[in-house]
């Protein structure tokens, strides 16, 4: 497992962070953000290769990510499986991707259907 860097949408920071509020709220102890951010990876990844809708909505996605502008991403290191970093690189490059780009629309089009509770805990 490595420290990776990835760019997550203000706006999704911000929905998982009152999604946890809630999960709190209601008397469960909610997985870090960090979890989350893997968890919509790895199940983006998982409904690409299953959901056809989810597959267009994430490539319909144009948006491009200006690493230098921080009032729209929030810049996280998190400890991401290297098999799962090297499949996100792949699928990227597959789709003519930049990383950051596919990433991005990876966490916009999961943190739709995303609780808190969908986290497998170990």
């Amino acid at each position: 497992m490595k420290r990776e860097s990835y760019y997550i949408p203000v706006l999704i920071y911000g929905s998982l962070l009152e999604k946890r509020g809630q999960a709190i709220q209601s008397g469960h102890k909610p997985a870090p953000l960090y979890r989350a951010y893997i968890h919509l990876l790895q199940t983006g990844l998982e409904r690409m290769k299953t959901d056809w809708e989810f597959d267009c909505a994430v490539l319909s996605n144009w948006t491009r990510v200006d690493e230098k502008d921080k009032s729209c991403w929030q810049k996280v290191t998190i400890p991401v499986p290297s098999d799962l970093h090297a499949a996100i690189k792949k699928a990227a490059e597959e789709n003519d991707r930049r990383l950051y780009d596919f990433c991005h629309s990876l966490f916009t089009e999961g943190e739709k259907s995303f609780q808190f509770s969908d986290i497998q805990t170990k």
